[in-house]
């Protein structure tokens, strides 16, 4: 062997944006959560997908794409550069306190918090209390189910109306390609069921018998304290 290649990640860097489009904030490039430069005159780029957590991408980036837009099209205000740049730097004391972090694991961030940080930049984000007076049951899933994009669909901009219904069978659906065929259930033939009563009873008689050549005086106690008593 020549060479050894350890493949352990990857240089998370902007090498085709000028310097100082770029703010740095530890092993990170600092952006406004995760998602926005701060240093830009105006809100004009904004990176989508750019973390790491313990839930699937997707939903993350769709929610991020959401607020992009937002933005982009004025229905949505950053705050002033000075603001962003103070919770960037908040975002990356978290990181580290909460995650082991170096060059290559800079991004880690909790999937529920992170989800509904964003999805309340969008508005979106469902509210419980609502939810416990108007629809107890859609609340229980909601406050006790997984998070799932479906709860980012149930009021404000993009609201959808099956996402209901899709929040109370999630479950449904999880559980369904596991139940690709279904099984009839035997009746035992006549046959079994003596293989099992005299499987049944040499099992039976062989501990009895084990039992009373170890302790030959307990089972005739027993028995002699079963007998009917003369009046």
């Amino acid at each position: 062997v020549d060479t050894i290649v350890f493949a352990t990640g990857y240089n998370y860097s902007f090498s085709y944006l000028p310097n100082n489009v770029l703010y740095r904030s530890g092993h990170r490039v600092g952006l406004y959560k995760h998602v926005f430069p701060p240093n830009l005159e105006h809100p004009t780029l904004a990176v989508v997908g750019f973390i790491h957590a313990l839930g699937a991408i997707m939903p993350q980036a769709e929610i991020q794409a959401r607020w992009v837009t937002r933005v982009f099209r004025g229905l949505k205000m950053l705050p002033s550069n000075q603001s962003m740049i103070k919770a960037i730097e908040k975002d990356t004391n978290d990181i580290e306190k909460n995650y082991i972090v170096s060059k290559l694991t800079p991004l880690q961030v909790d999937f529920v918090s992170y989800m509904d940080d964003i999805a309340a930049e969008v508005g979106v984000r469902p509210s419980l209390p609502w939810l416990f007076f108007t629809d107890y049951q859609l609340f229980k899933h909601v406050l006790w189910g997984p998070v799932t994009a479906y709860q980012y669909r149930l009021m404000g901009a993009g609201k959808w109306e099956g996402a209901r219904k899709a929040i109370l069978t999630q479950f449904d659906r999880m559980y369904n390609p596991l139940k690709s065929r279904k099984l009839e259930d035997k009746e035992s033939s006549t046959t079994g069921r003596l293989v099992k009563l005299s499987l049944m009873i040499l099992g039976g008689g062989g501990a009895a018998y084990y039992f009373h050549t170890h302790y030959p005086d307990t089972i005739p106690t027993l028995l002699s304290n079963l007998r009917l008593q003369t009046v």
